[in-house]
């Protein structure tokens, strides 16, 4: 008993359309797959190609960024370095300011003596020379 072929379907043997046989018809199915998975495939090497890429990208970021952060510690224990020397000169700074007002102060003082020595041996000189003329002078009359 033969069943009539349904819709998509062919007998073995009968021609298609174009005048191949169903077994054409199965290598044209088998080279549309061959081409559909050479696609695919076409399609998983340049995924894969890109994705090499972007790992080469990723590892040359990655080493930019490792230098960066070398550099940036090394600049960090500059500038630490720095802030404690300019913490020592601050405090060497704070004491030669000390001294400095000191020896200014000390200065004013003796400055002040050597006028106040100054005025006391002029007025002795002027005593003196007024008591030596007062003597003289009624001699002198």
């Amino acid at each position: 008993r033969t069943h009539p072929p349904s819709a998509g379907e062919q007998r073995p043997g009968a021609f298609c359309g174009r005048g191949c046989s169903v077994l054409c018809m199965a290598d044209d199915e088998e080279r549309v797959g061959l081409l559909a998975g050479e696609t695919v495939f076409n399609r998983l090497r340049a995924g894969a190609r890109r994705l090499d890429e972007a790992r080469r990208g990723a590892q040359e970021a990655e080493e930019i960024g490792l230098n960066v952060m070398t550099e940036l510690h090394g600049q960090r224990e500059s500038i630490l370095r720095t802030k404690a020397h300019i913490s020592d000169v601050d405090g060497d700074l704070g004491i030669s300011k000390k001294i400095l007002n000191n020896l200014g102060f000390r200065a004013q003082a003796d400055h002040l003596m050597l006028l106040l020595l100054a005025f006391v041996l002029t007025v002795a000189v002027v005593i003196t020379l007024y008591t030596k003329i007062s003597r003289v002078l009624p001699f002198m009359r």
